[in-house]
């Protein structure tokens, strides 16, 4: 299937750097992580950025109902009758997207920020970030059913452009009929697709120093091997979460939590000393051998 450009682009270039993700969130969270060795993933329409799915949804819109979207849907039409009203009744039914996809999101970590983690990321997500390698957040592909993809931040005259992009290369394909590209059904994913790594993977330039990392899931109807489906309260909300353990027995290796942490910064706080003295406890008691080494406090000073 073809995958958008810009994203695998990026996600190869930043994966070839072997990265760190920084996982910036409350002391109570960040706890839980640690002793029950998991993760949640919460509904794109519970989270902040819920608006920032619905600003590339917004922009998929734009772009195919435009003079090349449209052509795009009509070459791809008249090869594969029906395969229009498909694509537009999942547009009708756009709202799909936001109501199952479950996604979690980290920070790409700068080296530099070892010491001291991100300003901006503490003062919006929380006093505690847990830096890990990138084994268990960089899957693709089946068979779990778990994507990740860098966030890609656009203005629409970029966003647009990118999708026309796209849009031509499709209808290129299409003129030509390549055999290996796969026909019918392959062609109808690939706008799926574009529709949904869009939806899910653009922001606002606004927040592009959050740098984010995005994991996501679509619930699959069926038990999973690695995902459990749960009722959580969060903040007084009762909601659906999928929990992902961290469990290298499920066919991922060297993804529990003494494998994949490298550190743990405890942000500019009141009790710095007592929570750096609380996770050491922690992670000495799930197995990490040299745990005082893997917490620090962050140097930036608290401001009162």
């Amino acid at each position: 299937y073809f995958s958008f450009h810009d994203w695998t682009k990026t996600r190869d270039e930043i994966l070839n750097d072997n990265p760190k993700f920084a996982y910036y969130t409350r002391a109570e969270t960040a706890k839980q992580i640690v002793q029950k060795g998991e993760i949640w993933l919460r509904n794109a329409s519970m989270m902040n950025d819920y608006s920032e799915i619905s600003y590339g949804l917004a922009g998929i819109e734009r772009v195919l109902k435009s003079q090349d979207g449209q052509k795009l849907l009509s070459r791809a039409d008249k090869i594969y009758p029906g395969i229009a009203s498909d694509i537009y009744g999942m547009i009708q039914h756009i709202g799909y997207f936001r109501r199952e996809t479950y996604i979690t999101c980290l920070s790409i970590h700068n080296s530099c920020e070892d010491r001291t983690g991100r300003l901006s990321m503490w003062r919006a997500y929380g006093d505690v970030a847990l830096v890990i390698n990138e084994k268990p957040f960089v899957t693709d592909s089946d068979p779990f059913g778990i994507y990740s993809l860098p966030v890609q931040y656009y203005e629409q005259d970029d966003f647009d452009e990118e999708m026309y992009k796209l849009a031509n290369y499709l209808n290129s394909i299409i003129d030509a009929k390549e055999p290996q590209f796969g026909g019918r059904a392959a062609i109808h994913d690939s706008i799926l697709n574009m529709i949904y790594f869009a939806g899910i993977g653009t922001k606002h330039p606004g927040f592009t120093e959050e740098r984010e990392w995005r994991i996501y899931f679509t619930p699959p109807g069926k038990k999973h091997p690695l995902m459990s489906r749960q009722i959580k309260t969060i903040e007084g909300i009762v909601q659906p979460v999928w929990i992902m353990k961290l469990d290298p027995i499920h066919g991922i290796p060297d993804v529990d939590i003494p494998n994949i942490l490298e550190r743990i910064i405890i942000g500019p706080t009141s009790y710095p000393e007592i929570m750096k003295e609380s996770f050491i406890e922690l992670l000495k008691k799930v197995g990490v051998n040299d745990a005082e080494d893997k917490v620090i406090m962050s140097d930036i000073p608290l401001r009162n």
